[in-house]
Parts: structure tokens; C-alpha cells; sequence
């Protein structure tokens, strides 16, 4: 009995967290898309950490190595969320094997995104995601509390990216990331850089036939 009580809490609040990140989702979905692929390969193009101090600060182990990081976070993130296979990997939108287009989106300025050219990828079968521009910054901001200004100091993360199925050689899905970590803390710790994955992960799968079903 407290087996069964702690896998339906446990289900309960993976329901409400993907519930809550659901609402301020921005992204389109094709409807068509409703078959689960095999594994997915994540390319990262042009990664940006415009806040390196704040990062080397909270992970001094990762001097010069952010992807070192954040790609075994992501990837992590991502195999708990689907349930599938994923290999997340750095890219360069220079190196010819995408294919840059611009997107519209109600609330944002136009942005690009890259989609995998599927004649670059000869041996690579089923999803492609591409987050294209991720860009970290540290952000700042002022409040009141009991007439008091209180700083909170965070990390916040943008970038576009799409889903792509090389199997019918169409994109199914794009979206804008713009998500914002906060801490009291001057330098954000650890865990405000790894619950901006998290959300990152959760951002891209969510909705998706990606997602592991409850």
C-alpha cells in the first residue's frame, strides 16, 4: 500500500510540474505527429554563456568546459522525460548541414531556427531536435517585499529550435525558449543552473509525442 502511495504522488507531481510548465509554453505542434520514434539526436548549434563568471563560480569544476556540463545534463533530462534513447551533441550552424529559416510567433520578435538537411544525415533515422542560438545571461531584477527592495540575481536561457523528423523529411514542431532562473543569491548556484535545464528539457518535449506518457 505505501508502494502504491508513493508512485501516485510521485505521478501526481511530475502531472502538476508538467502541468504549470505547460501554460507558458511557446511552441507549435503538427497534430499529424503521434508516433513515438525509437531514440532521438539533439544538436546544440552555436551555444552562448554570456554570464561564464557566474558559471564557473557555481561549477568550478567545469572551467572552460560548460558543454562538458550541460550536455550530460540535457541528455539526462531528456532520457528521464521520454523514456527514450537521446545523444545530445554540439554544433555549428556554419557547417552546412542545416538549413536556417525564420519563424513568426505571437508575443516575440521573428527568430531563426536550423533544421537538419536529411542528405547530411544519410545513417540518422527519426528525430532530429536543433536548438539553434541557446544563449545563458545573467539577469537582475528589483522587488518589493514588506517595503523593501529585494535583488534577485538568475540565469536566463533563449534560443529557437525545431523538431525534425528525418524519417517523412519534415519539421514537426519549432519553438522559442525564454526561461528565467532566479536566486536571492548574488551568484547563482548550481541548482538554478540545473533547473534551467530541466526546464529547457521539459520546454521542448512537453506536448510532444515525445513526452513519456503518465
Amino acid at each position: 500500500m505505501k508502494k502504491i502511495l508513493t508512485l501516485f504522488f510521485g505521478s501526481l507531481v511530475v502531472a502538476l510540474f508538467a502541468g504549470c510548465a505547460q501554460g507558458g509554453l511557446h511552441k507549435q505542434v503538427n497534430p499529424e505527429w503521434t508516433k513515438t520514434p525509437s531514440g532521438v539526436t539533439v544538436y546544440v548549434l552555436d551555444l552562448k554563456v554570456q554570464n561564464g563568471n557566474d558559471f564557473t563560480k557555481a561549477l568550478p569544476d567545469y572551467v572552460g568546459k560548460f558543454n562538458d556540463w550541460f550536455l550530460p545534463q540535457l541528455t539526462q533530462n531528456m532520457v528521464g522525460m521520454s523514456g527514450l534513447e537521446v545523444n545530445a551533441l554540439p554544433e555549428v550552424s556554419r557547417s552546412g548541414k542545416f538549413a536556417r529559416t525564420k519563424k513568426s510567433m505571437k508575443g516575440y520578435m521573428d527568430f531563426m531556427v536550423s533544421n537538419p538537411k536529411p542528405d547530411q544525415f544519410p545513417d540518422l533515422k527519426g528525430i532530429v531536435i536543433t536548438i539553434s542560438g541557446l544563449t545563458f545571461n545573467r539577469h537582475v531584477s528589483v522587488k518589493r517585499h514588506n517595503g523593501n527592495k529585494v535583488y534577485f540575481y538568475g540565469v536566463q536561457a533563449y534560443a529557437g529550435y525545431t523538431i525534425y523528423s528525418l524519417d517523412s523529411k519534415k519539421e514537426v514542431a519549432f519553438g522559442k525558449i525564454d526561461i528565467l532562473e532566479e536566486s536571492e543569491d548574488f551568484v547563482p548556484g548550481e541548482e538554478v543552473w540545473s533547473k534551467l535545464v530541466t526546464r529547457i528539457s521539459n520546454e521542448i518535449l512537453a506536448e510532444t509525442p515525445l513526452m513519456r506518457k503518465l
